[in-house]
């Protein structure tokens, strides 16, 4: 029992062992394997069978085979090791694995042998990885902060600096400092050095000073000036005093750069809120003109400038014109033709407009090669900034002090913000003056195609009647009898002249209402006298187009006179009537008439093939028809519609369709009963109170 017991274990043992996922392995001390599980086939391709018997740092990668035997010889001396090395895989690849060995008896207690396991760390290793990049990145970062910090730290010092040595520049007075004596506060304007001067050398300012002790006024490291006082030799000062100087010294230096930031920060937001109203100003001009010199001289005053001017681009000959300046001046320079080479070599404004970038000159006397203005004789700063809208460059915005170290790079900001606004403007009001010279020009030849069109029609007209009123004499055989072949002939002629003179007398009519030459003759129209004159036409309309359709007239009870033109009542009627039928393959039209509301309003409704919704909005323009085969087929020169819509409109009334595809459409006209009588004493008080406004 106890065998069986034991081989019981034994193979419950070597079952736990093959089910194992990782390599479990043994072998002598020479480093040769003696046992795998299977899952060392599966980790390296290798076949056990194969693998036995063969030395284990074979199987790594060259690179990794040092640290196999080295992990080897600490197992060998007692200690339990790891390493990870390079697993050389049958399929020529290579993992991370985890090698862990240690040494043990074997299964008799004799000669230890070497035991251990073997694991995928490729994972591992990929986290591993991951994590040294991500520290050589954070490391990288790190420094790269450090520098930009230590840059912008320096920036803020010469930015700090620039900004106490444009406030000295600006200030007037030549005041560079004050002294104290107990009783009065006295300016010191006899100074000679500048602040350049005393941040390098406190010492040397203190003593030009006439100090004999000094505390440097500091802000973040940078000097602006000292607080000095004078030593008396009965009485020296303390290092407790001393302590107390460099206090005050500290407290002074920073209320100064809270005054300094706080007049830099209304000054800007003065200048911000005067960019908003220039802008604002600007943005209603649309005349070019007035629009630059407004701009010039609203520049001038808000941000008192001693000059501002535009010069504007030829891109023809390359030169920037000047089109508007402040003061009597800038008048005079525009009045002369003043203009720059774009490549002049000693021109700011040129210079602006060949970068597209703000240009400064600080102290035009100190400017070698400048090119001086003798009409600005008083210039000592200059600013230009290129105006540009989109990316084409317009011209150039020029600003000028009379106060040297004016400008800084927040005004470059500011006046390029400025410059942005104004070639906006600029670019607006070109496209406003070339719409209303396009506009002049459009009304010019439509007013020449309707006079000619008005003289072609009449000229048209009188042969046309000639050749039908031949064809009719030919058909009532006055000149003898035709054959039937010649009556088809004659009649043919006779049909395609009529066509053309309604052809003919719809153009003419267009080209009137067009011309504003079209006059109604107003005449009080009883619409229920019409009745048989209407049925009449339909019945000729139905055999013209060999069309069996219905027609049914209906006229309201309410319906009795109206104000009109007779003619054009019965154009619009008729045409409406006309186009139903020819536009119905079957079914009927119906024209009703009804007084509402002191209108007269006419329906015509058809059962033909409907208007889609998308077309309808093109059935009242100019030579358009609706797409479809009964269009196509019917014919027609699109004038129709469009004319009877303005004859109607004429009339002070209103036109208007309705229509389902497939269903049949309707259309709809209302006429005021009584003439529409002019307003001409209200048109007047409109436009004097719109004249008004303009001022």
């Amino acid at each position: 029992m106890r065998s069986e017991h034991r081989l019981y274990l034994a193979w419950r043992e070597h079952r736990l062992i093959d089910a194992i996922n990782h390599v479990i392995f043994e072998m002598d001390e020479g480093g040769q394997w003696t046992f795998l599980n299977p899952a060392w086939t599966q980790l390296s391709g290798y076949s056990v069978a194969d693998s036995l018997g063969s030395e284990f740092h074979t199987f790594f990668h060259a690179d990794d085979r040092g640290a196999a035997d080295g992990l080897l010889q600490r197992v060998q001396a007692g200690e339990a090791a790891q390493a990870f090395v390079r697993l050389q895989t049958r399929d020529a690849g290579a993992r991370w694995v985890s090698i862990e060995a240690r040494l043990a008896p074997d299964e008799h207690g004799g000669l230890p042998v070497v035991v251990g396991t073997l694991s995928d760390a490729g994972a591992l290793k990929e986290v591993e990885a991951r994590l040294q990049a991500m520290a050589i990145e954070s490391m990288q970062l790190r420094q790269e902060m450090e520098e930009r910090m230590a840059e912008l730290d320096n920036l803020q010092r010469l930015m700090r600096r620039e900004a106490w040595l444009h406030m000295q520049a600006t200030h007037d007075g030549g005041v560079r400092g004050y002294r104290y004596d107990r009783r009065l506060m006295q300016p010191v304007d006899t100074v000679e050095s500048n602040l350049s001067t005393l941040s390098a050398n406190e010492h040397e300012a203190a003593q030009r000073l006439k100090k004999n002790l000094t505390s440097a006024l500091q802000v973040r490291g940078q000097n602006f000036g000292v607080l000095g006082v004078e030593d008396d030799p009965a009485n020296p000062v303390t290092p407790a005093e001393r302590e107390l100087l460099d206090a005050i010294s500290l407290q002074v230096a920073e209320a100064m750069e809270n005054a300094r930031l706080l007049e830099q920060t209304q000054k800007r937001a003065v200048e911000l809120e005067t960019v908003a109203r220039v802008s604002t100003a600007t943005s209603t001009i649309l005349e070019k003109d007035k629009l630059l010199q407004g701009v010039v001289e609203l520049t001038r005053r808000s941000f008192n400038l001693y000059h501002a001017h535009i010069y504007l681009l030829n891109p023809e000959n390359n030169e920037l014109i000047l089109a508007a300046g402040s003061g009597e001046a800038g008048r005079q320079m525009v009045e002369d033709g003043w203009r720059i080479n774009l490549h002049h070599p000693r021109s700011v404004v040129g210079n602006a407009a060949r970068t597209r970038k703000g240009i400064i000159v600080n102290d035009v006397r100190k400017e070698t090669g400048f090119l001086a203005n003798p009409l600005l004789p008083a210039t000592r700063s200059e600013l230009a900034v290129p105006m540009i809208s989109g990316n084409r460059l317009l011209g150039v915005l020029d600003v000028q002090s009379d106060a040297p170290n004016y400008f800084t790079q927040d005004d470059v900001r500011i006046q390029s913000a400025l410059a942005g606004q104004v070639a906006t403007a600029l670019q607006n009001a070109t496209l406003y003056q070339e719409q209303i010279e396009t506009a002049e020009k459009l009304r010019e030849f439509d007013r020449l195609k309707s006079e000619f069109l008005a003289s072609m029609s009449h000229e048209l007209r009188t042969p046309l009647n000639s050749i039908i009123g031949f064809a009719d004499v030919l058909l009532e055989g006055i000149d003898g009898e035709l054959n039937e072949r010649m009556e088809e002939d004659v009649q043919l002629i006779r049909n395609s002249g009529q066509h053309l003179r309604e052809l003919i007398g719809d153009i003419l009519d267009m080209s009137k209402i067009e011309a504003g030459m079209m006059d109604l003759r107003y005449e009080s129209i009883d619409v229920t006298a019409l009745r048989h004159e209407i049925e009449g036409f339909a019945r000729t309309q139905l055999m013209t187009y060999e069309k069996e359709l219905e027609f049914n007239l209906h006229i309201g009870k309410g319906v009795g006179l109206v104000e009109a033109d007779l003619t054009r009542f019965k154009q619009v009627l008729f045409n409406l009537v006309s186009n139903a039928i020819k536009f119905t393959a079957q079914g009927g039209v119906t024209l009703s008439m009804n007084n509402e509301a002191g209108m007269l309003v006419v329906r015509v409704d058809d059962t033909g093939i409907g208007i889609k919704e998308e077309n309808i909005p093109i059935v009242f323009e100019q030579f358009r028809q609706v797409d479809g085969s009964l269009t196509r087929t019917a014919g027609g020169t699109g004038l129709g519609l469009p004319i009877s819509k303005s004859l109607v409109e004429l009339h002070g009334g209103e036109i208007w369709v309705e229509s389902e595809v497939g269903e049949g459409t309707s259309f709809y006209f209302s006429l005021p009963l009584e003439r529409p009588r002019p307003r001409r004493t209200q048109t007047a008080v409109n436009i004097t109170a719109t004249e008004g406004n303009l001022g």
